[in-house]
């Protein structure tokens, strides 16, 4: 998907120690905004663990359980969770779900707390959470490793800010494929 609009969230290593620490930058509808590394891998673990009751879910109702009794299943797990939703204020919000109609489990995703209306901002099947995990587990890697890189650069001296944003804009395209990798030079 291409367009910031088209309900992708964006995310990437944010080399920011200065204002926000170790971050990541969300991209997401329109707005930017920085989550810290911790809230990222919260992230990521819940998408993992909405995942997984999305497959339960979905294999639920493909055994022929009624909705109604699916939803209640779901309530009674969930009952006692605090918070009531996955994920982060400065993430996202998730809920596992399912289709009754399309026969599978899915992950409900919002950037408000909405699902006690009825409402979300978007949907992943289970395997999109799942590969949306590890893409954010990845960023927050890259934060922490980036933030400490350009942190050891300028101390020693080895580069100035201006530098420093370049490379680490170099390696974000890299990252994102849109900037290829120079060959390694031969040593011999």
């Amino acid at each position: 998907m291409s367009d910031e609009h088209d309900g992708t969230i964006w995310i990437e290593s944010a080399r920011d120690r200065y204002a926000h620490g170790n971050a990541c930058l969300i991209r997401w509808q329109g707005r930017e905004r920085y989550a810290s590394v911790g809230d990222v891998r919260a992230t990521a673990e819940d998408l993992f663990s909405c995942a997984a009751y999305a497959d339960v879910i979905g294999e639920l109702i493909r055994l022929g359980m009624e909705g109604p009794l699916v939803t209640r299943f779901l309530q009674g797990i969930m009952r006692d969770r605090r918070p009531r939703f996955f994920g982060r204020p400065s993430t996202f919000f998730m809920l596992p779900g399912g289709s009754s109609a399309r026969r599978v489990g899915a992950v409900a995703i919002g950037r408000r707390d909405l699902f006690h209306q009825g409402k979300a901002d978007g949907q992943l099947s289970a395997d999109e959470a799942r590969a949306m995990g590890r893409q954010w587990l990845s960023a927050a890697e890259a934060s922490e490793a980036d933030t400490l890189f350009g942190a050891v650069l300028e101390n020693a001296g080895w580069m100035v800010e201006a530098e420093l944003d370049a490379l680490f804009s170099l390696l974000n395209d890299i990252r994102g494929g849109t900037a290829e990798v120079p060959p390694a030079k031969d040593s011999r």
